[in-house]
């Protein structure tokens, strides 16, 4: 495989994204408390709306809905500020609507934003005020702050960059300080690049060469004054990862977390503990049903351990110590579950079908949320 894969990571699930989620007898759902159950969010590049399932006591029941297209697969509970998140819809195939999509946890609205003169973003992170989205186009990558109506704040463009993905630092007072973004090799580049940009202006502070940049590195969290990220796979497609990079951004210092498993890619944070799915779009890796393994990793001491879940890995989070599971078990493929488990020992709790929207279209469970 070429570099091509790391572009590929903005369409994980692309496959399921070619037709439309069946829309008869819906409509935009009044705003209602949120159930405690696990809500699954389905979308397609076809056609709106993006819909939110919540699954009580085995039925299924629309809880929001939110007249976006391409609902970013795989991240939905990554962007999560208080009772609210934030999830990026990069439209239809033609990528040239870009929204936020802002849930809300306490009463299930799911409101958009358009996202002003924001093209097929590839990345998003959010403070609760500001919205950080990185794309590239015509050879440059555009780095945009926009407010909570879209309005571009501030923007950065970086000519000859491919910008793949960012993740931000906050200061000692919780607002934010540094946005580093990660980079795809340029041609004649053998690895990625960390660039480190301030928070508020995007002047670039630093460009440095990224540890373990011949991987792709997908999905990086700060955490603890550290830029953490997953060593996935070489961007040449040719070896799998096993290990997560703990980067101290000030000194550049490192230490290495050996995993074990293959394809670290997917990450979620509850108090100290890191949980890392094991998942990864490339086949030759393995197929999705497949890819079932989560590593548990105490960022104190560095310790690992690990488990392997009931079906493959579309999405998951974990919240108030258990772990909630959108994936796939191999079989009818237009079914798929949800599942929770024991985010310590991997105990399965509760097990349910997903039943796709509009049955053999190809509407495709983005995420999963836990209020």
């Amino acid at each position: 495989m070429h570099r091509a894969i790391t572009a590929a990571l903005a369409a994980l699930l692309a496959a399921p994204l070619l037709a439309a989620c069946s829309t008869s007898g819906q409509a935009d759902a009044a705003a209602a408390a949120c159930p405690s159950a696990p809500i699954v969010a389905w979308s397609s590049e076809d056609a709106a709306p993006s819909r939110f399932v919540a699954q009580v006591q085995d039925t299924e029941a629309v809880v929001a809905t939110a007249k976006i297209k391409g609902l970013y697969p795989g991240q939905v509970n990554g962007q999560r500020v208080g009772d609210h998140v934030f999830m990026l819809s990069v439209g239809d195939v033609r990528k040239d609507q870009a929204h936020v999509v802002d849930f809300s946890l306490t009463d299930c609205t799911a409101t958009p934003i358009r996202l002003a003169g924001v093209v097929n973003p590839l990345s998003l992170v959010a403070d609760g005020a500001s919205f950080y989205t990185t794309y590239v186009l015509n050879g440059v990558a555009h780095i945009t702050r926009s407010d909570r109506q879209g309005k571009a704040l501030a923007e950065r463009q970086l000519p000859g960059q491919v910008v793949t993905t960012l993740a931000l630092q906050r200061s000692g007072d919780g607002s934010p300080a540094r946005l580093f973004g990660i980079t795809q090799p340029a041609p004649g580049q053998a690895t990625s690049r960390l660039i480190t940009l301030d928070a508020e202006t995007l002047t670039v502070v630093s460009e440095q060469p990224l540890p373990g940049g011949e991987f792709v590195t997908g999905s990086p969290i700060v955490h603890g004054g550290r830029l953490i990220y997953p060593l996935t796979a070489t961007h040449e497609g040719d070896r799998p990862g096993h290990e997560l990079v703990v980067l101290d951004p000030a000194t550049m210092s490192e230490r290495r977390i050996y995993l074990g498993a293959n394809t670290p890619y997917l990450l979620t944070m509850e108090g100290d503990t890191l949980y890392v799915g094991h998942t990864f779009i490339n086949p030759a890796y393995g197929a999705i049903d497949g890819l079932r393994h989560i590593s548990r990793v105490d960022l104190a001491t560095s310790a690992v351990t690990g488990y392997d879940l009931d079906a493959g890995i579309l999405g998951f989070t974990v919240r108030g110590g258990r772990l909630a599971l959108v994936g796939d078990d191999g079989g009818d493929p237009n079914t798929f579950v949800l599942q929770t488990y024991d985010a310590a020992t991997g105990a399965r709790l509760t097990s349910s079908t997903l039943t796709r929207p509009g049955g053999d279209d190809f509407c495709y469970p983005a995420g999963v949320l836990v209020p």
